[in-house]
């Protein structure tokens, strides 16, 4: 309210996201990107003296997969931060690298 820049909230942000299905939806693909503009932050030194620190922007990229084998199962799988982006949201702490998951699902 009183026109200063909150800390670890930045000023821009912004998403896109996709979803394709195939085969009459038995499948689906999604690809999302998210922007995280820079922000600012407060950093200790070992006498818990605090000052204001810039964190930079980024992007982070995510993929995601499925497909009915049939009416009872489905394949499925993500990756998380495709392109391993380094950035953090909080001065000292880093961010998850690139990740990737999987899995069956059964339904009875």
């Amino acid at each position: 309210a009183d026109g200063h820049w909150l800390l670890r909230r930045p000023k821009h942000v912004a998403s896109i996201n996709a979803t394709a299905t195939f085969d009459e939806g038995r499948g689906s693909i999604f690809i999302g990107a998210k922007y995280n503009g820079p922000t600012k932050d407060v950093a200790f030194d070992a006498m818990f003296n605090s000052s204001r620190v810039k964190l930079d922007g980024y992007w982070v990229v995510d993929a995601a997969a499925n497909y009915a084998i049939n009416e009872h199962v489905e394949v499925f799988g993500r990756i998380e931060n495709l392109f391993d982006e380094h950035y953090q949201e909080v001065f000292g702490f880093g961010s998850v690298g690139f990740g990737v998951f999987g899995g069956l699902r059964l339904r009875i």
